[in-house]
């Protein structure tokens, strides 16, 4: 279940920070037509639908989030030994996996929402967003994003719940995979798994 929060959670900070503006106005200006998008059409899914609104979420996600950024991160010194072909293919793979878990989290009647607090010094490169999420089952999650300005915009790096780190948690569920089949082996199961 853990991993799930933290697809969750990742899902929600899908999203680049334009440059100038206030990170925290801004992720949310973001992020809520991707809610509104998956809480309206999720319930009405079925398997044909479902890879539907995978594919066009991931068309509208691939283009603002750091997905070569975070799957660097997540497979560490691994990262290297692939292809720029194999951790493009990786990347894209990794994203469109953590989109259909949070669409089958949404699907199971966990509708989300979230709001953003304002940011004490968006003026420095590196800067925390904190927010609070909650499910339409009441449940509430503080969940910080720690976004970088870089060549003018501003992008997530990672998301923090309770103290843990998206990033960290996938690093450790993938390294046995990583030390057992290589890089190759955890895109195959990645891409196996994301369809």
């Amino acid at each position: 279940m853990q991993w799930l929060k933290y697809t969750v959670l990742f899902f929600l900070g899908l999203s680049s920070i334009c440059f100038g503006s206030n990170p925290d106005t801004y992720l949310e200006q973001k992020i809520s037509p991707i809610l509104k998008l998956i809480n309206s059409e999720a319930k009405k899914t079925n398997s044909q639908s479902s890879n539907q609104l995978v594919d066009q979420l991931t068309v509208m996600v691939l283009p603002i989030v750091d997905e070569k950024g975070i799957s660097k991160a997540v497979t560490g010194k691994y990262w290297s030994t692939a292809s720029a072909d194999m951790q493009s293919k990786f990347s894209n793979k990794f994203v469109r996996l953590i989109i259909k878990s949070f669409i089958a989290y949404i699907t199971a009647g966990e509708g989300v929402s979230a709001k953003y607090r304002p940011v004490s010094d968006p003026n420095q490169k590196r800067v925390t967003v904190s927010s609070q999420v909650k499910f339409s089952n009441g449940e509430k999650w503080r969940v910080d994003y720690l976004v970088t300005e870089s060549n003018g915009v501003w992008m997530i790096q990672d998301i923090i719940l309770d103290g843990l780190s998206l990033v960290s948690s996938y690093r450790e569920q993938f390294k046995p995979i990583l030390e057992e089949k290589g890089f190759s082996g955890l895109y195959q199961l990645v891409s196996q798994v994301a369809g």
